[in-house]
Parts: C-alpha cells; sequence; structure tokens
C-alpha cells in the first residue's frame, strides 16, 4: 500500500524510517544534506540494523557545503567497523565553475524486506528541521518485484546504470570485490581529507534559503571564517566575536544557541589554558 508521510501526518517521516530500519533486510539513502542534529534522531537506528545484519549503503555530498564533518565521521567510524555498512561522499558538487556541475540534490530512502520493498521518495533530508518540524512531502511506494530497488540502487551493473545513483569514480568498483570495503573507507577518507582543506572562505548558498535573520547570518559566516578547515572545529569566547561583529556577549550568546537549534553548529562548553593567562572558556 503506497503512503504519503509529513511531519503532522499520523504516522510521520521520521516514525517510518525509523519503523522500517527496525525491520529491513537492507536500507540504501541517497541524501544531499545530512546534520548532525538531524542524523541523531536516526543514527542509533541505523547503527542498530547494521549490528543485526542489515546490508546498509549511504550516498551524501558536499553541495553548498551543508553535509557537515560530524556526521561523515560517524558514518566512517561504523563503515570501518562493520562490513556490512558503506558510505559515498560525494565531493564533485562541492566545486561550482559556472553552473557547470551537477548538483547532488536527492532525497531518496530505499528498503529491502522479506517479502517486498518499498522506496521513499520526497523533500525530506537529514536535518532536524526536515525530520520535526519542516513542511515536507514524501510519498512510499511498495513494490513485490526489485526491479525499481536493483535500478535505483545497483549503477555497477550495465542494465542499472541510473544516474540518480551515480557516484564518479566510486560506482563502477563491484560491490563483490574482497578489496571493496577498504577501497570504500580510503575514498571516504581522501574525500573527506579534500573536503577539509583549502584556504577560502565557503558560506553555503542554502543559507540564505532559511528564515535566518540578519544577525544569524553574519554570526554564521564569522564562525565559517574561523574554523578550523581540518578539523571543522572553532574555539572563540564570545567577547572576541561580539568585538568583530559589534555585538555584545548577551547577543552573541542568544543568536548562537538559535543557530544551534536551527542545526546549523553543534556547541559544547571549553576551557583553554595558556602559558600567560588564567583559564578561558570558549565554544568548540
Amino acid at each position: 500500500m503506497n503512503q504519503f508521510l509529513t511531519n503532522y501526518t499520523e504516522v510521520t517521516f521520521l516514525d517510518k524510517i525509523k519503523d522500517n530500519l527496525r525491520r529491513c533486510k537492507s536500507f540504501a539513502f541517497s541524501v544531499s544534506f545530512i546534520k548532525k542534529a538531524g542524523l541523531v534522531l536516526l543514527f542509533k537506528d541505523i547503527e542498530a540494523a547494521v549490528e543485526r545484519g542489515a546490508q546498509g549503503r549511504i550516498i551524501t555530498s558536499t553541495y553548498q557545503n551543508f553535509t557537515d564533518i560530524e556526521s561523515i565521521k560517524s558514518f566512517f567510524a561504523l563503515q570501518c567497523k562493520h562490513s556490512n555498512f558503506e558510505c559515498h561522499l560525494d565531493y564533485e558538487c562541492f566545486h561550482d565553475n559556472h553552473y557547470s556541475t551537477l548538483g547532488y540534490h536527492s532525497k531518496g530512502y530505499l528498503f529491502e524486506f522479506d517479502d517486498c520493498y518499498e522506496v521513499i521518495i520526497g523533500s525530506s533530508n537529514i536535518t532536524r528541521y526536515a525530520l520535526l518540524k519542516n513542511i515536507e512531502w514524501d510519498v512510499v511506494v511498495r513494490e513485490n518485484e526489485p526491479e525499481v530497488y536493483n535500478r535505483l540502487w545497483f549503477p555497477d551493473r550495465e542494465e542499472n546504470k541510473y544516474e540518480v545513483m551515480h557516484i564518479k569514480n566510486a560506482s563502477s568498483i563491484s560491490f563483490a570485490g574482497k578489496h571493496y570495503q577498504a577501497y570504500c573507507n580510503k575514498k571516504l577518507k581522501d574525500n573527506f581529507d579534500t573536503y577539509a582543506q583549502g584556504n577560502f572562505f565557503p558560506l553555503p548558498k542554502a543559507v540564505f534559503g532559511f528564515d535566518l535573520c540578519a544577525e544569524e547570518i553574519a554570526l554564521y559566516a564569522y564562525l565559517m571564517h574561523i574554523e578550523d578547515r581540518k578539523t571543522f572545529t572553532c574555539i572563540a569566547k564570545y567577547s572576541t566575536i561580539g568585538a568583530a561583529l559589534k555585538m555584545s556577549n548577551n547577543t552573541v550568546a542568544k543568536y548562537l544557541k538559535l543557530l544551534e537549534h536551527k542545526g546549523f553548529i553543534s556547541m559544547y562548553q571549553t576551557t583553554v589554558q595558556s602559558k600567560t593567562s588564567p583559564l578561558v572558556c570558549g565554544l568548540s
């Protein structure tokens, strides 16, 4: 039976994904944007599915520099731990030269069960707002035959070269190869390292598509400016941020909390001590 899902239907999109992860034999996600604040709502279910033996595959992207490094780290750790899970990071869409790059913008969730297959297609990325609050539309299509499922996911099969799941330099490798897991780990790590390098100031285009006020955009831009491009973290005092943006400490704290609530940043209390100064509290 086909099904329509939103964040406000009796069975929500998040409910459906979590329930399917508990029951499926395998799952495959193709999601352009993933944020740690959203992933935490699903990660335990993904991990539990993999640990009980379900085959798991996830493709995400660097499109608009939106997927955060913490999510990639979580997938990389899970991939290194379990041979039945793999993650691909599409790095190619990070560099757009006069609109010549194909943006990776899919939102697809595929599940295999003992007696059927389900494909969930719609607007929902894995972000906190998308999974809990936004107006999102998603449709569940159930099939008894694996044809649609196979064509969507297995691009290494000659008859199933679907562009929707094509990952350059990765999709042509046979899933049956004995060195494939090592290849996946290296490929993901290589793309992770490349993504973390570069002397530039990347501000995602998508920032201007959300309901952010000028103060939130300015604060987010400043954090992107001072972050460590190797670790995608930064340590800064409220007073330092405030001096740069002409804001009071209370105003900085207010808009940091709003950005965290909306899934743009994660904050952790830190302490730093130098040779010439006492302990200083900050954010990372």
